[in-house]
């Protein structure tokens, strides 16, 4: 008995600990500190306090900091995960561009956005 309630514990914190759906979201990949910054940071240039820097996107993105899919409906979804290993090594040739990332996404954080662990992702032909 005490072996069926051990097992059920670990079964019921792994689901606790578990993403809470898998999603295939569409939107754009933006440096998130940036673009929380000012919401028209989306591309590699970022208007900052001192003005316009180049490729501050891809400068960010290689130091390791977040970077989030914003959708056509205003969602953010930071992704992590293998997608984000090695300082977003996978993501930086398309920051600033349309994306699907599939994967599963956490709860809603408490600053609003939800964590995408993204197992994969696919640049969408430009409009």
């Amino acid at each position: 008995m005490k072996r069926l309630s051990a097992a059920l514990a670990a079964v019921f914190v792994f689901a606790l600990a578990a993403p809470a759906f898998a999603v295939d979201s569409v939107g754009t990949l933006v440096d998130f500190s940036c673009y929380k910054m000012d919401k028209t940071n989306t591309g590699l240039d970022h208007k900052m306090p001192k003005g316009q820097t180049a490729n501050c996107a891809v400068d960010c993105a290689k130091q390791g900091k977040p970077l989030a899919l914003i959708t056509d409906k205003g969602e953010i979804f930071i992704v992590s995960g293998a997608l984000a290993e090695n300082n977003n090594a996978r993501l930086i040739r398309h920051l600033g561009y349309k994306v699907s990332v599939q994967g599963s996404v956490s709860a809603l954080n408490p600053d609003g956005t939800r964590t995408i662990l993204g197992g994969a992702l696919k640049r969408l032909p430009q409009q």
